[in-house]
């Protein structure tokens, strides 16, 4: 055997070098004719590489980042790196908020309440963090994480989300945490090759409905976790109902059902955590342990006291800073009511007897499909004559279509459209155009000629709003108007985020807005995530108006923003705070405006 031409490093030396993409494992390394061959995994991709390089090319371009096993006649430079690393290891033992130190965050004495009195002191935390929107909640589970990890107590963090909020959260850990996580899309899983990426990674962030997929789940649930986090966990939905106790649940609650016995910590976070039905919150904390909230007497014994070891919620009211000055300056509401013409009125009263009869066919053939498509419909008839005027040109044309193609088949009676909707009505005004077309067919009709005497209805119905709107503004776009001319007496530039609940009635104040002169952007459920960025950016940079669905109701940061236009006012009072939230936050340096349509 030859000698060796160079000192070949030992196994779990960290070398860098032109010969990866970045730093990597050594696994083993061999002399081999005149040259080094290394097996190595990389540090961040965990990629295996086999390398062979010339002696002259490791001697002069592979760098040693860290030794491997050593002794104690190794280099002084190594021992003295060995120490520097068992001390910061052990630094949380001297540094009792050692997250902190480490970490690029202005902490705030809520959030260190939250996270090193309530939180870190429990063995197995099973906790729901409800603070207001904008209190810094994905902070707190970020220094909750850290700590964890410094402690050795986590190694692999699953966080699940809304999509939209997905980047943000991987941007977050790595801006201000130096953590990495790997964001798991379908693409991803589809590229791995029979590698499952769950277990690939330590450290990853997905869109919770990504995970609740088929062909998704399966891998997720092959892999443990050592803390699980749920951002907007008020999406976990499941209610019960009438007296048999009957308990229906989402898939997304189903989700968590299934990977809360996994995993050892697991954490819920939500600005809105209650609906003002007790049993959903009850299910909603069952999650947590199903033991301790099995019943109602139960939940409030467990939530009663300050120190609740699963539970705790603050408002902006009672947050600080640390020389007791209000951490959230005052928001004002101001709400503008006003009445209908006389010609909208007529089409108002059109529509909502023809939504209430059908809602009362739906109910007695128990058509949940109908419900749902007659209920767009009446909301849509308080947003906009626009978006009603769409949405009942759609649904003629829809069943239209199936009264012709019922006569070419010679079919007496109207094919059922079903629609498999896993989530709560709050959501409708997001509905893709797949989902939107078959609730738009979706008729209690039993027979042909019932089914066209609908469709003239819905014909009678279009020319009546076309006759509205050909009778000038409506008189909601004109209160409107002069909401922005308030607000923009001092300051032309003056930023200001419009919320609709409908898509159409985004297109509709987006044309109304440029046609007055002003810069408009948008966000809305169907915005890839990149052009929803591309929105946010655009926002705070030239942009005046931002006009958005709920889509921008949660997870974007616009305190920059101080007036906030509310088209229209959910029907969920907790969306109507998420939205304030969005610009009533931490950072925001002004009073906020907010200003609500009724």
């Amino acid at each position: 055997m030859v000698d060796p031409i160079v000192h070949l490093p030992d196994a779990d030396t960290i070398l860098e070098g032109p010969f990866w993409p970045g730093p990597v494992r050594v696994l083993r390394a061999y002399d081999h004719d005149n040259a080094v061959r290394i097996e190595a995994v990389g540090v961040v991709d965990s990629q295996y590489y086999d390398r062979t390089i010339t002696a002259e090319q490791f001697s002069a371009q592979v760098k040693e980042v860290v030794g491997g096993t050593h002794s104690f006649d190794a280099e002084p430079r190594l021992f003295r790196l060995a120490v520097e690393a068992l001390r910061t290891h052990l630094a949380h033992s001297f540094d009792p908020q050692f997250a902190v130190s480490v970490s690029q965050v202005d902490p705030l004495p809520h959030q260190l309440d939250a996270v090193y009195k309530h939180m870190l002191p429990q063995p197995r935390l099973r906790f729901l963090l409800a603070d207001d929107p904008g209190a810094g909640k994905t902070i707190m589970a970020g220094l909750l994480m850290r700590e964890m990890m410094q402690r050795g107590e986590v190694s692999r963090v699953l966080v699940l989300c809304p999509k939209a909020l997905t980047d943000q959260w991987r941007r977050e850990m790595w801006e201000r945490f130096r953590e990495r996580f790997t964001l798991v899309t379908g693409e991803l899983v589809a590229s791995a090759f029979g590698q499952n990426v769950w277990a690939e990674n330590d450290l990853c962030v997905a869109s919770i409905d990504l995970a609740i997929q088929d062909h998704i789940l399966p891998g997720l649930e092959q892999v443990t976790w050592d803390l699980v986090i749920f951002d907007e966990a008020h999406k976990l939905s499941a209610y019960r109902y009438g007296s048999s106790g009957k308990i229906d649940k989402t898939k997304r609650y189903m989700l968590a059902e299934r990977l809360s016995p996994g995993t050892k910590h697991l954490l819920l976070m939500t600005a809105t955590p209650h609906k003002g039905d007790p049993e959903n919150f009850r299910l909603l904390l069952a999650l947590l342990d199903d033991k301790v909230f099995a019943s109602q007497a139960g939940l409030a014994r467990a939530i009663e006291k300050d120190d609740s070891p699963y539970f705790l919620r603050r408002m902006k009211e009672s947050m600080k800073h640390f020389d007791g000055r209000p951490l959230f300056l005052p928001r004002h509401v101001d709400t503008v009511g006003y009445p209908l013409d006389p010609h909208e009125q007529e089409l108002y009263d059109a529509v909502t007897d023809y939504v209430a009869h059908g809602l009362r066919l739906a109910e007695e053939a128990r058509n949940r499909n109908v419900g749902l498509a007659l209920t767009i419909l009446q909301r849509r008839l308080a947003s906009s004559l626009y978006a009603v005027t769409r949405s009942l040109e759609r649904r003629r044309d829809r069943l239209g279509d199936e009264v012709q193609q019922a006569r070419q088949a010679g079919r007496v009676t109207p094919r059922t459209f079903e629609l498999e909707y896993d989530s709560e009505e709050d959501d409708l005004d997001e509905l893709t155009s797949q989902e939107e077309e078959a609730l738009s067919g979706a008729s209690t009709a039993r027979t042909l000629a019932e089914l066209e005497a609908e469709v003239q209805q819905l014909g009678a119905l279009i020319e009546l709003a076309y006759a509205t709107q050909r009778k000038g503004p409506e008189r909601k776009l004109r209160e409107f108007q002069q909401v922005i001319q308030s607000q923009t007496v001092a300051d032309r530039t003056e930023k200001i985020l419009v919320f609709t609940e409908h898509r159409d009635t985004l297109t509709y104040l987006t044309q109304k807005l440029k046609e007055w002169g002003y810069s408009v952007c948008n966000i809305q459920g169907q915005m890839r995530l990149q052009d929803r960025i591309a929105a946010e950016k655009e926002f705070r940079g030239p942009t005046q108006f931002m006009v958005a669905t709920e889509a921008a109701g949660e997870g974007i940061n616009l305190q920059f923003c101080k007036v906030m236009v509310n088209w229209d006012l959910p029907w969920n009072p907790n969306r109507l705070e998420q939205r304030m939230g969005r610009i009533h936050r931490y950072g925001q340096e002004y009073e906020v405006q907010v200003v609500n349509l009724v």
